[in-house]
């Protein structure tokens, strides 16, 4: 690498324990909120085809209040 300092930000994350489990949490998190958009996406399409809010919460894993909140939107 051309940079020092890159490098040794790059060592920590790869090598150190730290520094691993910081990028893990962050790959976590990540993975997190990319389901979580996934979940909602399912959710409107359903919405918009009728299903019940209690039958969409069940199958995306969302509470009842945020698939209430979504059907909300959705009609506004």
């Amino acid at each position: 690498m051309n940079y020092s300092i890159l490098a040794q930000r790059v060592r920590y994350f790869k090598e150190d324990t730290k520094g691993v489990a910081a990028m893990c949490r962050a790959m976590e998190k990540m993975r997190d909120e990319t389901e979580h958009e996934t979940s909602i996406k399912h959710a409107l399409a359903m919405l918009a085809d009728g299903v019940p809010c209690e039958k969409v919460a069940k199958y995306t894993d969302l509470s009842i209040e945020e698939v209430r909140a979504l059907a909300e939107k959705k009609s506004v």
